[in-house]
């Protein structure tokens, strides 16, 4: 008797409604799990693909033209003699200028496909379906900051090794006079510190790029106005006037060493304050997906 009443009053266990996996050692559910996001990865790699693929076959196919067109084109053609033919440099600068366009559109292509895609999905009508998947915020914006990164790595790579094919002719012809190079000593020598600042602000840049597109977004989700736009856009150019000013002025009285420090420091602190734009503009991403979201 004493067993049925003890069973009758026992509590009922809770069962988590997801795996186990999605929960960290406190038995708390993790804001970022690895499980939803690599399926979200998959659907955003997946919009991508299909334009990605069109730009960068395009970008190939000039590129592979302009090689072509390269070799035909001969150090007299650069000289204007008599003997050179205008029509092969007519039609090689005309394909540079057209490729040229499709390598910026592959680099930056990413860039302007994640943002029109972070305002459809999130706050337009599609945002029901988008936000109805038990993912959180954190997952969805990390998701689309992976995904376009990625492409838009993809297409800065895709971009020189379309550059080197499409100058390959020509680089034959750079010291083709016998001039002698330069010499090597009075070139600047490049630290370690500095190849260092270089790999980080390439890595660091894109990422701020894509964050300030996000939050452009939510902001004007949020209630900005196109008059808030234009007075931004005008304090910004009053700003970097002035500063232009105060910087040419400095450079006349600060002396040299001084401003190389300056310099020196100013590049690190700016590099500093990037990752923290990038880390308060998440912030502002994920409370505006969490809670400021009015769909119509």
């Amino acid at each position: 008797m004493d067993v049925l009443n003890d069973t009758f009053f026992e509590e009922p266990k809770t069962v988590n409604p997801f795996p186990e996996e999605d929960y960290n050692k406190k038995g708390k559910l993790r804001r970022v799990r690895p499980r939803i996001l690599k399926k979200l990865l998959k659907y955003e790699f997946k919009a991508y693909l299909t334009p990605m693929l069109i730009m960068l076959t395009a970008l190939f196919a000039l590129a592979i033209a302009l090689c072509v067109l390269g070799c035909f084109i001969t150090p007299e053609d650069f000289e204007n003699n008599s003997d050179s033919d205008p029509g092969r440099m007519i039609a090689w600068v005309i394909g540079l200028v057209i490729f040229i366009w499709v390598a910026l559109a592959a680099i930056f292509f990413p860039l302007v496909f994640a943002t029109k895609t972070y305002h459809k999905q999130f706050f337009t009508s599609q945002g029901y379906l988008t936000l109805s998947i038990p993912a959180s915020p954190q997952e969805h914006i990390l998701a689309k900051r992976i995904a376009g990164y990625i492409a838009m790595a993809i297409g800065s790579i895709a971009a020189v090794i379309a550059i080197i094919i499409a100058f390959l002719p020509l680089l034959g012809m750079i010291g083709a006079d016998g001039t002698p190079p330069s010499d090597p000593s009075v070139a600047p020598l490049i630290s370690g510190w500095d190849i260092l600042y270089i790999v980080l602000e390439m890595l660091v840049s894109p990422l701020l790029l894509m964050s300030v597109c996000g939050g452009f977004v939510c902001w004007r989700h949020r209630g900005l106005k196109t008059w808030m736009i234009v007075v931004l856009g005008v304090g910004l150019y009053f700003l970097s006037t002035v500063l232009g000013v105060v910087l040419a002025g400095a450079i006349l009285t600060i002396p040299a060493h001084v401003w190389e420090f300056l310099l020196e420091a100013g590049k690190w602190i700016s590099l500093a304050l990037k990752c923290g734009v990038v880390y308060l503009l998440w912030l502002y991403e994920t409370q505006t997906l969490r809670s400021k979201i009015n769909l119509k």
